[in-house]
């Protein structure tokens, strides 16, 4: 009896949710189908089912979830985007940011990879942008880009650093200069 549709594409959303979390901590070369499938309970062969190949399947994790998109999405009016942007920048939340945003966790990972996914990351990264210019604050297009770079280009940088102070310190200046922008 053939599986129905909503359990096919529950099955879907379980690889590529496992997925996502397996390439944001290990990196796209750090993770295997099998891997990813063992992570949902099921076998190789059952992956080609719902992808035609693992850099398809990456393709599908980066259009699925971007940590700081997700919670720019979800702000309402009592929470502004300063406060998503600081929380996302402090160093308690460092490894949470990191292993959220898969713009931040797969930046190297993207760069070394096809023009398709680039372009997929590339999406992504526009739709912070849009975030970005809802905000009331958001001077001009210039403004908000060195936002998205500060944002997520510190959390890239403060999570591959072993001095933690030092890391401290950069997400500090990130989150003053994005003060800076978004008045």
């Amino acid at each position: 009896m053939p599986l129905s549709k909503s359990h096919k594409e529950a099955t879907r959303r379980k690889i590529v949710e496992a997925a996502g979390a397996l390439f944001r901590k290990n990196g796209y070369e750090g993770v295997g189908i099998a891997g990813i499938m063992a992570e949902v309970g099921l076998t190789r062969g059952g992956f080609y089912a719902h992808f035609w190949s693992k850099a398809s399947l990456f393709r599908e994790v980066l259009r699925s979830r971007a940590g700081l998109v997700a919670r720019l999405r979800k702000r309402g009016e009592s929470v502004s985007t300063k406060s998503i942007i600081h929380e996302y920048l402090d160093p308690g939340n460092l490894e949470q940011s990191r292993t959220e945003c898969t713009l931040a966790a797969l930046s190297s990972d993207v760069a070394r990879s096809d023009a398709i996914t680039q372009q997929a990351y590339t999406k992504v990264f526009r739709n912070l942008l849009a975030e970005l210019e809802l905000d009331p604050g958001a001077k001009d297009d210039q403004q908000v880009l060195l936002t998205a770079v500060l944002a997520v280009g510190g959390v890239v940088l403060a999570s591959a650093l072993s001095d933690k102070q030092m890391a401290a310190h950069l997400l500090a200046v990130c989150r003053n200069e994005i003060d800076k922008n978004l008045s």
